[in-house]
């Protein structure tokens, strides 16, 4: 029998981000109702801390909490035309040996570092 052991290569994202002062915004999801009752849709569900129904939601948060403290004017009333960013779906368990975790799913928006953020010219 094998036995795989777990080993989180990640880490504390959140507190990465955080040294490399990046700018994000995290949300804790619960899909724990999602599914039963007969209910197969978030819309049907409305409960907003759904996966499906956060999204839109934290988009907006992020962007008008954290992104327009960067961005001003066109630049942030497009964002993010030529520019990057990224959204991790963070499903890791907590246990005793990553304390840093939430007790459910987390959705995690941020922005790379600025020697990546912004698309090349001529590349879209």
């Amino acid at each position: 029998e094998n036995e795989y052991l777990f080993y989180d290569c990640i880490g504390d994202i959140k507190k990465k981000f955080e040294a490399e002062k990046l700018l994000f915004i995290d949300t804790r999801i619960d899909d724990s109702n999602y599914g039963k009752l007969g209910v197969t849709s978030a819309k049907g569900f409305n409960n907003r801390t759904t996966t499906t129904s956060r999204f839109p939601h934290q988009w907006n948060e992020f962007k008008n909490d954290k992104i327009s403290k960067k961005y001003k004017g066109d630049e942030f009333i497009q964002y993010p035309r030529e520019k990057r960013f990224g959204v991790i779906i963070d499903r890791r368990v907590r246990d005793t040996d990553r304390p840093y975790l939430t007790e459910s799913d987390e959705i995690i928006f941020f922005e790379p570092p600025d020697c990546c953020a912004k698309m090349p010219k001529h590349h879209f």
